[in-house]
């Protein structure tokens, strides 16, 4: 069952209220009522204990590892979650175990050049991360954290080309039914998925209470193909 973000929006918004049939990407009040989305979905991301996140988080890789996609992928491009989002690391275990190189991404250039002001001037680009056996990614000696905390390549590690990979994970604050997603605000995603040299299958991992029957979105903004909850699998190629 998803949520509505259409309610959530019409409390807050007039005209909405009043032309129910206009979009959502058509209110002008919609950049900001996105603002206050991820906020009340990051504090209700904050009530989840870290027993249930676990145990959503493995559910939901459960469902990852039954795909064809991911069985048939010799490269994807993963990431590490933060402490509220969806846990990708069995994603990323079960991978190595399976043979499959993973990537992860590195922004470029980095969050502490401050000569770039503007973030859409920044890109991830994918770096390869060699297998370790360890359980928690901060002890991974091929990651550190960039300025925002989030574990990234380092250094030493190998970039890979983006026309490599075949599945590539996305993290998000929100999903709606129709794949399209609202992150932190950064485009970085947006825009590494519009490259012309990627091909691979975008893949959504939320929660449940992170989707939404609809969400504001621009014209730049990219869905995935796939979504996968603790609930299962919704894929937008049928649609």
């Amino acid at each position: 069952m998803t949520n509505s973000f259409q309610e959530f929006h019409c409390r807050r918004c007039g005209r909405l209220a009043a032309n129910p049939g206009l979009p959502l990407h058509l209110c002008p009040s919609a950049p900001a009522r996105k603002a206050e989305l991820r906020r009340a979905v990051s504090e209700s991301l904050a009530c989840m204990s870290p027993l249930v996140r676990r145990q959503k988080s493995r559910l939901i890789a459960r469902h990852v590892l039954a795909l064809d996609a991911f069985q048939k992928a010799s490269v994807i491009m993963a990431y590490v979650g933060l402490e509220m989002e969806v846990d990708p690391w069995p994603i990323v275990r079960a991978a190595w175990a399976a043979g499959k190189t993973v990537a992860l991404p590195r922004i470029d250039p980095p969050l502490e050049d401050r000569r770039i002001h503007r973030m859409h001037d920044r890109h991830i680009l994918p770096f390869v991360l060699e297998p370790q056996s360890i359980e928690n990614p901060a002890d991974h000696p091929g990651l550190r954290p960039d300025l925002c905390g989030i574990l990234e390549p380092g250094p030493g590690a190998a970039q890979i080309s983006a026309a490599d990979i075949d599945l590539i994970f996305v993290p998000c604050i929100a999903f709606d039914r129709l794949g399209f997603r609202m992150g932190k605000g950064g485009g970085f995603y947006d825009r590494f998925l519009t490259r012309p040299d990627v091909a691979a299958v975008p893949v959504g991992l939320a929660f449940s209470e992170q989707v939404f029957s609809a969400l504001p979105r621009c014209p730049y903004d990219r869905p995935v193909s796939l979504l996968v909850t603790e609930s299962g699998l919704a894929d937008f190629r049928k649609t």
